[in-house]
């Protein structure tokens, strides 16, 4: 069983100690060729490219700079314990244990603009470069065109790796454009999570990346390997819900309670 998820937007060293040995992403020379094309672009033209405001802009042009450096002794850390969006939140990697570590590092992997497919605990550092951005590469005028072949590459490696022909997919619609899943010649399982609110059940953006990090945890620490035992995650709430799910679709429904000052008007 191989896992996919997409990174967050919002990333952070981590602060805790590092106990693991980190691993070196493994597409290090694709990065630095991205990286060689944004570090040129100015704060001004960064904010354009991104769509983004004065201040993350600043801050990115000083993190393509730090990356373009020479002998950059930075402190890195791991990806799982360096993005830090409702995924992670819901991943919770701070807490697993060596076991789970390792097991990720065999089944789980991070879809990234700009390293393309890492392992939780490749060491690397913050950024901002989304996979749908139209970056103009030697392969193509966005960043699918460019990183494409080498995921979907990587992924049937991995597959093959983890002796077994399930493909979980708990990246978002953006980042699983990026996979060619027709070459990879595994059986797919995607996801959906709602919030039953009021008796009408209900997609909450918020939640549903929670739930993404919850579901990838839940089969990390436990394990999972068929299909069937994926049906048991309950973690937070979340029930399976077999009249709306279908052979390759999981669909799990939480029932959420308001207090009688906070509900929602109709």
């Amino acid at each position: 069983m191989l896992i996919i998820v997409s990174p967050s937007k919002t990333m952070e060293i981590c602060k805790h100690p590092i106990v693991h040995e980190l691993t070196k992403p493994r597409f290090l020379k694709e990065t630095q060729y991205i990286v060689s094309l944004v570090s040129k672009m100015t704060i001004d033209e960064l904010k354009t490219f991104m769509a983004i405001s004065d201040k993350i802009a600043t801050q990115n042009y000083d993190r393509f700079q730090l990356f373009n450096k020479k002998n950059n002794q930075t402190q890195k850390s791991p990806a799982v314990l360096t993005f830090t969006g409702e995924v992670y939140t819901g991943l919770h990697a701070a807490n697993w244990s060596n076991t789970h570590f390792d097991f990720a590092q065999q089944h789980l992997r991070i879809l990234s603009g700009m390293y393309g497919s890492l392992l939780p605990k490749d060491e690397i550092l913050p950024y901002r470069l989304e996979m749908g951005s139209r970056l103009k590469t030697t392969k193509g005028s966005n960043l699918y065109h460019y990183w494409k072949e080498i995921i979907t590459s990587s992924l049937q490696t991995d597959l093959k790796k983890s002796s077994s022909n399930l493909l979980i997919n708990l990246a978002s619609g953006e980042y699983a454009k990026v996979v060619e899943f027709t070459k990879l010649k595994t059986r797919v399982i995607t996801f959906d999570f709602y919030e039953l609110r009021n008796g009408k059940k209900t997609f909450v953006s918020f939640s549903a990346k929670r739930a993404r990090g919850l579901m990838a945890t839940y089969i990390i620490k436990n394990q999972i390997m068929t299909f069937d035992q994926l049906k048991d995650f309950n973690e937070e709430g979340y029930l399976y819900d077999i009249e709306s799910s279908t052979q390759d679709h999981l669909v799990f429904v939480k029932d959420v309670m308001f207090p009688a000052s906070e509900k929602p008007k109709k």
